[in-house]
Order: structure tokens, then C-alpha cells, then sequence
């Protein structure tokens, strides 16, 4: 094997490197990285933190902030956040062939029949 040819290609490539508190050494530096990338990277940081913190996972630590948060709650569902994670929900569950959503229906809908549920009471009371 040519060692220069070899030593180029090893160069081109990025390496992950230790530092005290990042598990990425370009976190927030990727140079010529798409802003996907960048996202993922931050997003892959915060998941591997939030472990450290003792969460199951970062949808159990949001559920945490959005109970003791509630103003940034109420600005999140209203601005369209609540929207889009089901969005996120919906594609996701596409992917998952073979998934049994009898029950997962239900629950899925039990938000709605509440909101129904008053929409109806304010129409007929």
C-alpha cells in the first residue's frame, strides 16, 4: 500500500476526540457541516447528558420541564410545537411495519375526546 495515499485519507477523515466535557471535539465547530449535521451533533450531547443525569431519556427529562415549566409549555403547544412532534410521531410510526395500534389508537385519541367532549358541553349547554 502507498503510505502517502494512505496518510490523505486518513487526514480527510474527522476523528472524535476526548475532551473533559465534550464527547465530540466539534460540537459546535463542524467545519463545512450542513446544519443537520450540527443538530444531530448537539442533539447526540445533550442525549449522552441527560443519561448522565440518571433520565431514561430526553423525552422523559422534557416531560419533567414541561410539568414544572408551564408557561414554556402553553408557548411550545401554541406555536405549533405539539403539532410537529406528532408530525415527528406520525413518520416515525411509518417506518415501524408490523405495529399493533389498536390500543395505541385509543390513547393516541384521548386527548381529542376531551377537547371534543367540551366543544359539545359549550354547543348543547
Amino acid at each position: 500500500m502507498n503510505r502517502s495515499n494512505s496518510s490523505s485519507r486518513e487526514s480527510s477523515v474527522r476523528e472524535k476526540r476526548s475532551t473533559a466535557f465534550q464527547s465530540h471535539y466539534y460540537t459546535s465547530h463542524l467545519n463545512g457541516a450542513d446544519s443537520d449535521e450540527e443538530e444531530f451533533t448537539r442533539i447526540d450531547e445533550l442525549n449522552q447528558y441527560v443519561h448522565k443525569l440518571k433520565f431514561r431519556s430526553l423525552f422523559e427529562a422534557i416531560l419533567i420541564e414541561a410539568r414544572s415549566d408551564k408557561d414554556g409549555l402553553c408557548e411550545f403547544v401554541e406555536n405549533g410545537g405539539l403539532n410537529e412532534l406528532f408530525d415527528s410521531y406520525l413518520a416515525a410510526r411509518k417506518q415501524r411495519p408490523g405495529h399493533d395500534s389498536t390500543g395505541l389508537n385509543s390513547t393516541l385519541c384521548a386527548p381529542v375526546i376531551c377537547i371534543f367532549k367540551t366543544e359539545w358541553r359549550k354547543l348543547i349547554g
